[in-house]
């Protein structure tokens, strides 16, 4: 099957040392570095000293380019200790690493920003409320976190739900670097965000823990008040290169501006029109003005894509012309025309997994593999019907981004041990493990274990180790003196052997033996999972050698993000959502759910800036495909947020297809009292006593307007464009709303 030709990675080494500071460099025929690289290429492997911008389009060999480069900076006499590479995966990292190595033989520093921080915290770290044995809490135990303290409020859980009101912290934690509050509303949803956060920080320091938001601000203001520590690290990395720069949020930014304010070498790569993360905090400023900040800066240009056809290049161009905040780059390429872009269009979203299905089967019989197959999708609701479709043709798949390994709840339990063991104040993880397996400690005695941590201002953890040193006889210490006596084991174990550390915790705690003795097949497989789990401990302790301690492990687990724990040469094809195909590639891509309210999404409706993005993502999606591109659309949804009549993405119309819409457009916002109309349906596109236009107000999310409307009657679903708290999507026979006139 042809491929589009890549560039070789031929590795190579150098022979010669030039001494630091001696910019003089072989003739470049001397030089497997500079052999199947393009002008461009070369000219940013070259620029080794002050702030360099490259402007990497999709599949331009940003990679290659970003290892030659600090392979040539390695080779000019630049010492290795000086040298920090960045990017936003633990996977990336680690192969970059590795075509680094092979290079020069030299290990780099190359991390993500959040394990890079945590390495200099631990290092680094004085603060009067953690210490550097500080734990990393990640998603899921920020969210149970949060849930404590809602229940703790006393609010109303269907109004407040942990993850809403956790997002919204974590967005005002990142905006505590730029300027305004970014939490939407008024009223009881600003005052309980604002309640919940100030309590979350004062649990996160009861517990001694950070989130990966903490990790960067706490290095952040480490770095402003501490100059001895802001030159040190100055001067340790004089030269640093960021990957993937137009995914930085503005605390990562103030990091690189600290870090690098003395020497100025800051090479990022990056590119605007695959900018797709603003709502975790990405600031696409941050590239588009590098070159305000970064006086002096060198722009290079790298447009030749190695990856895709011509035609489905131009297809993605023709797509991202449209945005107007980006930079200009001429893409081009020397592959193939190859086939132009497929669509599929399909009746509902069972008929378009089974299109998707039947395509994905006719490419494997014409000699793809499943793990040159991929399907995106914009919501992970959407791929129920694609995993039937391909269940029917029985074709193998793998949903990349589902539940992850170290997310499992039989992993989680059984690191809840090991981060007791080397954290005694992590009191999420103690109330995790303390009963799992059940040893009859309920909440009457967690209770009396509490009163006890209160009265003597220490940890659940430390409480219960006094309780049953000082009265063997109590309930609480009968049946939590075992607990103890595991988690004390499970630390000296980890003193000799992290695989030792998980099977002691397996082992003394009685979690393996209950899950060996259920008669649930599930159990049998969770028992399965603890000995890979075991395994990836011993794996760690071989890779990372004199630092391979319980803390690094767990350091590690808590960083790893979905895309590193999927295995490529796994024969199955790959199911995900766009925001997680980022940095991938596959001979043949299905993008699937083409329609307005799902690409663009329907929250995106509310600015152009948000309508770029969801374009960006589209972008992003279609760059991903080598040589065969298909795009589907239903023309009706029966189940999921957008049920009722769709009408293809304007997506499509710009990257060329003449699609005919399913109905007529409903009224499109652009911003407050400001609307562009389209023709409705007869009736004005009502549903009820609702119409297109009406201006509603609801209890919480103040006063809006109806932009769409899905269904009819009491079922309809009403898309609201609220003032403060943004776009809705609510059902009209229960949502609260009054019409009101705006006069």
């Amino acid at each position: 099957m042809p491929r589009p030709r890549v560039a070789s990675e031929r590795p190579f080494r150098y022979n010669t040392r030039l001494q630091p500071g001696d910019t003089t460099f072989l003739d470049d025929n001397d030089m497997d570095l500079f052999r199947d690289v393009t002008d461009s290429q070369a000219e940013a492997i070259r620029s080794t000293e002050g702030p360099l911008l490259v402007l990497a389009g999709a599949g331009s060999g940003k990679t290659r380019v970003v290892t030659y480069r600090i392979a040539h900076l390695v080779r000019g006499g630049r010492n290795p200790w000086n040298l920090l590479g960045i990017t936003f995966t633990n996977k990336a990292a680690g192969e970059m690493q590795e075509r680094v190595r092979a290079l020069v033989e030299e290990d780099i520093w190359i991390s993500t920003f959040h394990a890079f921080c945590a390495r200099q915290l631990r290092r680094h770290l004085r603060h009067d409320r953690f210490t550097n044995d500080f734990t990393i809490f990640d998603e899921e135990d920020r969210r149970r976190l949060i849930r404590d303290i809602l229940a703790d409020l006393e609010v109303d859980p269907k109004q407040f739900q942990p993850a809403p009101v956790a997002q919204a912290v974590s967005a005002r934690k990142n905006a505590a670097a730029g300027s305004g509050d970014p939490v939407r509303g008024f009223g009881a949803w600003r005052e309980v965000v604002t309640e919940v956060q100030e309590t979350y920080q004062e649990r996160l320091a009861r517990n001694n823990a950070l989130d990966f938001d903490d990790l960067l601000l706490v290095l952040l203001e480490q770095l402003e008040t501490r100059p001895e520590l802001r030159q040190r690290l100055q001067d340790r990395f004089r030269y640093i290169l960021v990957d993937e720069f137009q995914d930085t949020n503005r605390i990562q930014y103030r990091l690189l501006r600290l870090l690098t304010e003395r020497h100025k070498n800051l090479c990022v790569t990056g590119d605007p029109d695959q900018s797709i993360y603003r709502w975790r905090g990405a600031d696409l400023n941050n590239i588009l003005d590098f070159e305000r900040d970064y006086p002096g800066t060198k722009v290079v240009k790298l447009e030749q894509n190695w990856r895709s056809s011509k035609a489905i290049l131009a297809c993605a161009s023709r797509l991202i012309a449209h945005n107007q905040r980006r930079k200009r780059k001429g893409l081009w390429t020397e592959n193939p025309s190859g086939r132009p872009a497929a669509l599929i269009e399909a009746t509902d979203e069972e008929d378009e997994g089974l299109q998707v299905a039947g395509a994905v089967d006719d490419l494997l019989r014409a000699g793809y593999v499943p793990s040159d197959i991929a399907v995106f999708y914009r919501t992970n609701a959407q791929s129920r019907s694609l995993e039937k479709g391909l269940t029917v043709r029985r074709v193998p798949y793998v949903i990349v981004g589902s539940v992850a390994f170290f997310r499992r709840r039989e992993v989680k339990d059984i690191l809840a041990y090991l981060r007791l063991a080397v954290n005694f104040r992590d009191e999420v993880s103690f109330r995790r493990a303390v009963n799992m397996p059940p040893r009859g400690i309920g909440a009457k005695t967690l209770q009396a274990i509490r009163a006890r941590a209160d009265g003597a201002g220490c940890s659940l953890f430390e409480a219960l180790e006094r309780i049953a040193a000082e009265d063997p006889g109590n309930r609480a210490a009968r049946r939590g003196a075992p607990f103890v006596r595991v988690v004390e084991a499970v630390r000296e174990a980890g003193a000799d052997s992290l695989r030792g550390a998980v099977e002691t915790a397996v082992k003394a705690s009685g979690y393996g033996e209950m899950l060996a003795s259920s008669g649930d097949p599930k159990d049998r497989e969770r028992l399965e999972n603890l000995e890979e789990l075991a395994g990836a401990a011993e794996e760690f302790e071989a890779k990372a050698g004199p630092r391979s301690d319980i803390r690094a492990f767990l350091e590690d687990v808590a960083l790893v993000s979905d895309v590193d724990g999927w295995d490529q040469s796994a024969e199955a094809v790959s199911l995900m959502t766009l925001h997680a195909a980022k940095g991938l590639e596959f001979a043949a891509v299905f993008i699937t759910g083409m329609e307005e309210g799902l690409l663009p999404h329907v929250r995106s409706q509310g600015s152009e800036d948000e309508i770029e993005e969801e374009r960006r993502l589209c972008y992003v999606g279609i760059t991903r495909a080598m040589d065969r591109l298909h795009l589907a659309f239903a023309r009706r949804r029966k189940s999921g947020a957008a049920r009722g009549d769709q009408d293809p993405s304007r997506f499509l119309r710009e990257a060329g297809f003449d699609v005919a819409p399913t109905r007529a457009l409903a009224p499109v916002f652009q911003d407050w009292g400001d609307w562009r109309y389209e023709p409705v349906p007869e009736g004005g596109g009502g549903s009820g006593s609702y119409c297109v236009g009406d201006r509603v107000e609801h209890p919480r999310f103040g006063r809006g307007k109806v932009l769409q409307i899905t269904g009819f009657g009491e079922t309809a679903n009403l898309v609201v464009r609220f003032r403060e708290a943004g776009t809705k999507t609510l059902r009209a026979g229960t949502a609260p709303l009054v019409k009101f006139d705006a006069g």
